[in-house]
């Protein structure tokens, strides 16, 4: 949140703001950026900080709406279009954000938040190529994306390609050991293999993570139920 500014008597206010939003005190933070527009209403960046404020506080709408704001007062602010696109995603109108996000990496092409957050929204769609193919543009931008290749491999194994899926999560897992996401993929696409008693392994890492998670512990029961059946006796 660092764009130029015109206009005086906001600077105090614009700073305070920026302040409390970095230390996470959005209330206070908001005030001060309302005084920042009142002084200086044609200022992109405090309609952006507010906008940015008001999602942090679940207000999505308003949100959305404050980005609007800020573009209107200047069309090349990615960010601003990239965080409308998140407030989108949030009411799951995933669609528009797609739209918002595909805005923001025309202005800054290496924002790979934004190819991030597309990549979610691809999944959450079903396109799973399409995600794939996001997925591997954030990953040139930035390798060391968790996250990012826990969604690769989703969908990967929503492609049916089990193997490739829990390569993609050893991958986020050599990056962040405690990726709760890759281990739920992982323990998917292992069960799918018939590698059960990996598969267990992979259930338990991430119910650590997640305790009480209803589908990992349908999957850990049905490997469990899967490993007892080929223990049996011949005959038995």
């Amino acid at each position: 949140m660092g764009r130029a500014a015109d206009g005086k008597g906001h600077l105090a206010a614009l700073g305070r703001a920026q302040m409390l939003a970095d230390q996470g005190k959005y209330p206070g933070a908001l005030r001060h950026y309302d005084a920042a527009i009142r002084a200086a209403p044609g200022l992109a960046e405090a309609h952006f900080g507010k906008a940015y404020c008001l999602f942090n506080m679940n207000r999505l709408n308003e949100a959305a709406r404050c980005c609007d704001e800020a573009v209107r007062l200047d069309s090349k602010f990615p960010l601003a279009r990239y965080l409308k696109g998140t407030c989108l995603a949030g009411k799951k109108r995933y669609r528009e954000a797609i739209g918002c996000f595909n805005a923001a990496l025309r202005l800054d092409p290496r924002l790979h938040a934004a190819y991030d957050s597309k990549s979610l929204c691809l999944l959450k769609l079903g396109k799973y190529r399409m995600a794939i193919r996001s997925c591997n543009s954030a990953l040139r931008i930035g390798p060391k994306q968790a996250e990012v290749r826990a969604c690769k491999a989703e969908c990967l194994y929503n492609l049916g390609r089990s193997a490739a899926a829990v390569k993609c999560c050893n991958g986020a897992l050599r990056i962040d050991p405690e990726c709760a996401w890759a281990y739920a993929v992982k323990g998917n696409a292992l069960r799918d293999l018939e590698r059960y008693g990996e598969a267990v392994k992979c259930y338990d890492k991430f119910l650590r993570l997640m305790p009480g998670d209803e589908d990992a512990l349908a999957g850990k029961a049905r490997c469990l139920r899967a490993l007892s059946v080929n223990e049996r006796p011949f005959g038995a």
